[in-house]
């Protein structure tokens, strides 16, 4: 048997291939969407974030953030790499800081919350958002503290 997972942009698409030298080759597929992943849970995990990680343009790992029910609102940190660009789209050079203000109007009180390290959830999430953008190629980072879209 043959399982593979993967991360697209409708959800977790797993694809089960079945050998077997007395039956023909079988295939399975589905497509779980995000927001059902937690249904299908019974250990009842509940996940609050999926943050796959790439290195070089090849995916090496995928973390499942988890929590609890005081969690369900927290944007991960696929949200802020969906909606940076969208304000980067103007093609100025933008600060973290103002960046970080024109997405705060849309936060959940989860993205305030506190980390060990004393800052907010959201404002880690967007550093780590911005670093991976840039490691994709999508944002530049031409001066300290300053982000643009890479053309």
């Amino acid at each position: 048997m043959d399982n593979t997972i993967t991360f697209t942009k409708d959800g977790i698409k797993v694809r089960e291939t079945v050998s077997n030298p007395l039956i023909p080759n079988t295939e399975r597929q589905s497509i779980v969407t995000y927001d059902k992943i937690t249904e299908y849970n019974p250990l009842d995990i509940h996940v609050v974030g999926i943050v796959p990680r790439v290195v070089d343009g090849t995916l090496k790992e995928i973390e499942f953030r988890l929590g609890d029910e005081s969690d369900v609102s927290f944007h991960d940190l696929v949200w802020f790499k969906s909606k940076v660009p969208e304000i980067l789209a103007d093609g100025k050079e933008w600060k973290k800081e103002s960046i970080y203000k024109k997405l705060e109007p849309q936060f959940n009180p989860s993205d305030y919350k506190r980390l060990k390290s004393g800052g907010a959830r959201g404002y880690a999430n967007l550093t780590t958002a911005l670093n991976m953008l840039k490691k994709e190629d999508v944002l530049e980072n031409p001066r300290k503290g300053m982000w643009k879209l890479r053309k």
